[in-house]
């Protein structure tokens, strides 16, 4: 006989089947949740790897400008989430990067090669309140990029009850690791009488060999869009390795760092000195040209005339400017040398330049002597001859 069955006992007999069907099977594990906004971002830079160690692939530089947003949005609203007005810059920097890790991104890399690409990582967070600032707050993201490092500068400034993004410095889209902020470095001048200021931004380019690099510094005053400041100065040179000082002082700013000396291979490097003066958006060369006195001659025949004249005892007199201008011509052209560095007096001393022969029309001479004369820290052009000056003596 065929059993009947009703639509009452249906229910009954399928809970009796899928109970069936999970016998011993147990409870499936919840999947890991997928990795949000920040974290995100930073593991799909992670999984990109250059063909070439020097080379950021197009991926890459997208996702680094949407990341460096993401960051910069983050860091925002985090400082507008506690109560940091007036909190001390180390404790807002143990927060944010405390907020960091609760995102899935400490500023911070755990070794592991081979399994991640260069990019995707945050090597440090640095929080500064600048002197004089009461209201202002500057935070430093590092990124670890491919041969070198990626600096980002953002300035909050306390308006209306509430952090408020003033400036903000990044490098974006850039093709090879030598467009990211390496070596970073910054300063914010203590405010004027009404209450202005400038900031200065250093950096040398990353790259993955060689110790000669490109160093840049510029500096800017706050107005316009904070996400796209145009600096007032803008500047850079060569640079031998990656050690350099940057001061700013409340009308003024330095970078030193070592540089090639051009007129001497056998030198190679001397110390360079890039001093200025700040008047609202115009910045002027000041002293010291140099740190000794080869230096300021290399320095003094680069410079055009109308800058040279000022480290120039008697720029009246004809004969100085045709130097000037004769040397500043075939500096590149020429192979120099210094023979020899002689004490005139205390504050004088004479160096003597050797030139390989000179084949032009109007030729050089063999020998050039250079009599220097020190002012406090710096150096003023007193003669330039071809004949020596009677009792210098060698330098002991």
């Amino acid at each position: 006989m065929t059993p009947v069955f009703s639509l009452r006992s249906l229910p009954f007999l399928l809970v009796i089947s899928a109970a069936v069907l999970t016998v011993g099977a147990g409870p499936e594990p919840a999947p890991a949740p997928a990795p949000l906004g920040l974290a995100a971002t930073a593991r799909q830079l992670q999984a990109i790897h250059p063909a070439e160690e020097w080379d950021v692939p197009p991926a890459a530089r997208s996702l680094m400008a949407a990341w460096k947003q993401q960051i910069r949005d983050f860091i925002g609203r985090e400082l507008n989430g506690g109560p940091y007005q007036s909190a001390p810059a180390e404790r807002i920097r143990a927060d944010l990067k405390a907020a960091l890790v609760r995102e899935g991104v400490p500023a911070s890399r755990e070794p592991s090669p081979g399994a991640e690409g260069p990019y995707g990582w945050i090597g440090d967070v640095d929080v500064r309140r600048p002197e004089g600032h009461d209201r202002l707050l500057a935070v430093t993201v590092t990124q670890d990029i491919s041969c070198g490092s990626d600096a980002s500068l953002y300035l909050f400034q306390w308006e209306r009850g509430s952090w408020q993004l003033a400036f903000a410095l990044e490098s974006n889209g850039y093709e090879q690791v030598n467009g990211g902020l390496g070596s970073f470095q910054f300063g914010v001048s203590p405010p004027d009488k009404q209450g202005g200021f400038f900031i200065v931004a250093a950096s040398i380019n990353p790259w993955c060999s060689s110790s000669w690099q490109g160093i840049h510094y510029r500096a800017y005053r706050l107005g316009g869009d904070p996400l796209r400041p145009v600096p007032f100065f803008d500047e850079s040179a060569g640079i031998f390795e990656w050690d350099y000082t940057l001061t700013v002082e409340a009308d003024r700013f330095r970078v030193t760092f070592p540089g090639n000396q051009s007129l001497d291979v056998d030198i190679l490097v001397r110390d360079y000195v890039r001093a200025f003066r700040v008047t609202g958006t115009k910045a002027e060369r000041i002293g010291p040209l140099a740190k000794e006195p080869q230096g300021f001659i290399d320095e003094w025949i680069g410079q055009p005339w109308e800058i040279a004249k000022r480290w120039t005892l008697h720029p009246e007199r004809p004969a100085m400017k045709a130097w000037h201008e004769r040397l500043k011509e075939r500096k590149e052209d020429l192979s120099t040398s210094f023979d020899s560095l002689e004490a005139c007096d205390p504050n004088r001393s004479q160096a003597t330049l050797d030139l390989d022969p000179d084949k032009q029309a109007k030729p050089l001479p063999l020998v050039l002597y250079f009599t220097v004369r020190s002012q406090g820290d710096d150096f003023r052009m007193e003669r330039i001859d071809v004949s020596k000056e009677a009792g210098c003596s060698i330098k002991p």
